[in-house]
């Protein structure tokens, strides 16, 4: 499942103020998750499909906390794994055309979009072959 989890451990030194130190950093991991979602959202800007993300803040204990940004969308999911190598036979058609090389537009288990698409020499291969 794709997601981005946060983990805090506060010190336990005498002197300091653990209340007020762990108030600012559980605001810094609200931003942070907020930020998260943001973030996961770019890659699919461009989809008429939009996949829900959520943001769970963990509870605080033995002086750690955290949080959790997280999809349970199927096709994000197969999409983040990436597709596994497949053969690809024509059908229907005497002739199977594509173009040999394509460049991705995300890639697997990394949170980035870029431009993607065909390049590259024709391939052509006949049915059967």
């Amino acid at each position: 499942m794709p997601a981005i989890y946060v983990k805090v451990t506060l010190p336990t030194k005498p002197g300091l103020d653990v209340v007020a130190l762990e108030r600012v950093l559980r605001a810094g991991i609200d931003r942070l998750l907020t930020v998260s979602k943001t973030e996961f959202g770019y890659t699919y800007a461009t989809w008429t499909h939009k996949p829900a993300f959520e943001t769970r803040r963990a509870k605080s204990y033995a002086w750690t906390t955290g949080g959790l940004v997280f999809t349970k969308d199927e096709n994000y999911i197969r999409l983040d794994e990436g597709t596994r190598p497949h053969s690809i036979a024509a059908r229907r058609v005497p002739l199977l055309k594509y173009q040999s090389k394509f460049t991705p537009k995300t890639q697997p288990r990394v949170l980035l979009s870029r431009p993607g698409g065909k390049s590259g020499p024709w391939a052509r291969f006949a049915a059967g072959s």
